[in-house]
């Protein structure tokens, strides 16, 4: 009975019985419904005839599957993938199981797949077992009972340990999967799989040689992406997969020895080689054999040099090609034929290609051609600013002229980076139409002119950058009434002047807020409280990028994946000027330097408790430093220089412990600065050009400091000599006991010492009483005279 798709929710109520029913089924297709565990009972009441069971994609849930499944003996398929089936599986009754096909993947069984294993070793005669995606942890466990095994699919799980040893039992294996684990150890002694033809380990932790891969003559699809497999690969390993049509080595240490005139036995329709392997330098020109290809990808490989005018003969299959993150140099020729009709992926970023941008498809999706020597105008990008734009990145090239009127059609574009160029004019106003626009990115130019007011349309936005040119005008209160994603706003290094609107305190999400070096005046605002971004604390970093839009890319043409472009940025964190990519979602910024603000920082900033960066330094503040400063306790760098603050540095700063660059020379603060905290660790020129200030790291001292010293130092040196007293007379008294004990216990020991010694004393005896008797007779003498 075929009922897929039907939007089944259930078939029959849960109070009936099926006690007395005849119902009877061999094949029962319910897939691609919204059924839930209440189906079991009239499936359990079938199982004496079930042959084929299909429950897939059943986006109520099936929860837990009942031990009565186990029993069923005449089934042979079952199918109960992408349904929220919990808990594992019910153990099969020895001797009845005759499934040869089992699928469950995309559930959460989260279990350990060894005690699945075990339910499943009565299954003998098992051919295909479907368990990705399912919150799997450890290891094989004992799978001595699957010789029968044809296909085995465990990715996407948290799978760990090597391989069991007994794995080279599956002889007649023929597609394995394994990808997204942490599988370890070498890897698998390949001449034990003859009928291998899917073989895709990517993104584990295997290692050792690739040498054994020659056995697989029947090889069609090979991805080891992502792991550390090292040692050479050569032509000669490769010379029997005259079947390949997939490879991705990507991500791996292999040493590529492949001689120049080597023709593959292989015509591929996907190459992967991106950072596969050292530095290969000279092309690979294996590659100009490849003429069917719809994906490739060499980057990070280390190219260097021109590329061979054969390489630019591309496939006319071709949807994807990246080249970026090599050393390649020269021009790019007209590309506008070289691309299938469908949509284009181009990668040309991170190399050394110069002159103008070249003639492109009309249906390309991604364009990438940053960080090299391009110049001209990009005019040109008209051609190609149309629907199927997504992603356009032009930055840190030489690029010139103005920024093209030409965006009104490209409303699925998501990503637009132009910055650090020498681009120049105002910003056109047809930008506005990017109303899926989340990443806008002009900064580092010599634009001119004020944010057009119809970027107020653009309310995807999360990050907003334009800093660092020449643009004017007061900051839009349209920022905060309409772009309520931002989660990056910079507009550092213009011509900005005029207050802070208050309409920038509704920006919930905002993490950055850089205004720096413009002409801002006016007071910082209190409801800058509101800021509920800035109020969290954590530790995990927010990847800032932009959600692609739907795709899809049919697999035989690569089914790849759009990659993920990051927002990006320069910040000045702790003194100095640092670009940020990658951990951008981690800085949680406030930078209002070198403007004209007036009046006291408000003490609401005090809840700001997430926030990293404060930098309020050179402008015009005055009053206290607010005494709630120590509920912001995730600090690593304040800067509150160049202003006009008074009074005393709050022992609540001490409370800082994250405090890694304080500044707060060249305001009017005094008193002391609070000792036996980590203030004292900063060096003296954060403190410096406050004449009132005193105390350790400065060399002032603060009046009476001198004379509790000197107490201090005679109290110590006081101390220091009755120790020493104390410890001479200790001394004497030891040694002369000691000594006692030695003359003593020697002369008490041994008998001719003894009387050595009483022979010298009487002999001393008689020499002092003669002395004596001489010197009395001599003086009696001389008296009576």
């Amino acid at each position: 009975m075929l009922l897929s798709g039907c939007q089944l929710s259930s078939i029959f109520p849960p109070h009936i019985s099926f006690s007395n029913s005849s119902i009877s089924f061999v094949s029962l297709d319910l897939s691609y419904n919204d059924l839930n565990a209440s189906i079991y009972p009239l499936l359990l009441k079938s199982s004496s005839s079930l042959v084929h069971l299909d429950l897939s994609a059943n986006s109520w849930g099936l929860g837990v599957l009942p031990s009565g499944f186990g029993s069923m003996s005449f089934l042979n398929y079952l199918d109960i993938s992408d349904s929220y089936l919990e808990g594992g599986i019910p153990k099969f009754t020895e001797n009845e199981c005759s499934l040869k096909s089992l699928f469950l993947g995309g559930n959460k069984l989260n279990v350990e797949l060894s005690e699945l294993m075990q339910n499943l070793s009565e299954c003998i005669s098992l051919e295909s077992l479907d368990l990705r995606d399912n919150r799997l942890t450890g290891s094989f466990g004992d799978i001595t009972s699957f010789s029968s095994l044809r296909e085995l699919y465990v990715s996407y799980n948290s799978l760990n340990g090597s391989f069991p040893k007994n794995f080279e039992q599956f002889s007649v294996l023929t597609s394995l999967s394994m990808k997204h684990n942490q599988i370890m150890g070498p890897m698998l002694e390949l001449k034990a799989f003859p009928l291998l033809e899917t073989l895709d380990l990517n993104h584990n932790q295997l290692s050792g040689t690739l040498t054994n891969i020659k056995h697989l003559s029947r090889l069609k699809y090979l991805d080891i992406s992502s792991n550390y497999f090292n040692g050479t690969l050569s032509g000669a390993d490769m010379l029997n997969l005259t079947k390949l049509r997939y490879m991705d080595l990507s991500m791996n240490l292999l040493v590529l020895n492949i001689s120049s005139d080597w023709v593959p036995p292989f015509q591929l329709d996907i190459i992967r080689l991106k950072s596969c392997c050292k530095s290969v330098y000279a092309f690979p020109n294996w590659l100009l054999t490849q003429t069917n290809y719809s994906v490739l990808d060499i980057s990070g490989i280390g190219i260097a040099g021109r590329l061979p005018p054969r390489f630019w003969n591309l496939s006319p299959r071709l949807v994807y090609l990246n080249v970026s993150n090599n050393g390649i140099r020269g021009n790019v020729p007209n590309l506008s034929s070289k691309f299938s009709s469908y949509c284009t992926f181009i990668d040309l970023s991170e190399n050394n290609f110069e002159g103008p941008i070249p003639f492109l498809p009309s249906n390309v999706y991604v364009l990438d051609l940053s960080s090299n020597k391009f110049s001209g105008q990009i005019s040109i990008l008209c051609g190609i600013c149309g629907p199927n734009l997504t992603v356009l990145n032009l930055s840190n090239n030489k690029f010139s002229g103005g920024i093209p009127d030409c965006w009104a059609g490209s409303q699925y574009l998501f990503v637009l980076n132009l910055g650090n160029n020498q681009l120049s004019g105002q910003i056109p106003n047809s930008l506005g139409s990017l109303v899926s626009i989340q990443q806008l990115h002009l900064g580092n130019n010599k634009l001119s002119g004020e944010l057009p007011s119809s970027l107020k349309n653009c309310t995807n936005l999360n990050s907003l950058y334009v800093g660092e040119n020449s643009l004017t005008g007061g900051i839009p209160t349209w920022i905060g009434e309409n772009l309520s994603d931002l989660i990056i706003l910079s507009l550092r290094s213009n011509a900005f002047y005029g207050g802070i609107p208050l309409q920038l305190c509704n920006l919930s999400s905002l993490q950055i807020l850089d205004l720096s070096i413009n002409r801002i005046s006016g007071t910082i605002p209190k409801c800058f409280g509101n800021l509920t971004m800035m109020q969290v604390q954590n530790n995990e970093s927010q990847i800032v990028e932009g959600t692609r839009p739907f795709l899809s890319i049919p697999i035989e043409m690569g089914g790849w994946d759009m990659p993920r472009y990051l927002a990006s940025t320069w910040l000045v964190w702790k003194g100095s000027e640092r670009f940020y990519e990658n951990t951008l979602g981690l800085v949680k910024l406030m930078d209002l330097s070198v403007n004209e603000l007036t009046g006291e920082i408000p003490n609401e900033i005090a809840v700001l408790k997430g926030l990293k960066v404060l930098n309020l330094s050179r402008n015009y503040l005055a009053g206290v430093i607010f005494k709630q400063i120590g509920q912001m306790n995730q600090l690593e760098s304040l800067d509150l220089s160049g202003n006009m603050l008074v009074g005393e540095i709050p022992l609540a700063l001490s409370q800082l412990s994250f405090l890694g660059f304080l500044n707060l020379s060249n305001n009017k603060l005094s008193g002391k600065i609070p000792e036996g905290t980590q203030l004292q660790s900063f060096n003296a020129s954060a403190y410096m050009g406050n004449l009132g200030l005193c105390g350790r790291p400065l060399p002032r001292m603060c009046p009476g400091d001198e004379f509790v010293s000197g107490n201090k130092s005679k109290s110590t040196r006081e101390e220091m000599d009755d120790h020493a007293n104390i410890w001479f007379h200790v001394s004497i008294c030891l040694g002369f006991v000691s000594g006692f004990c030695i003359i003593c216990g020697t002369l008490l020991l041994k008998e001719s010492w003894r009387d050595a010694c009483y022979n010298l004393l009487v002999k001393i005896k008689d020499n002092i009483y003669v002395t004596l008797a001489i010197s009395a007779a001599r003086f009696h003498r001389k008296f009576h005279s």
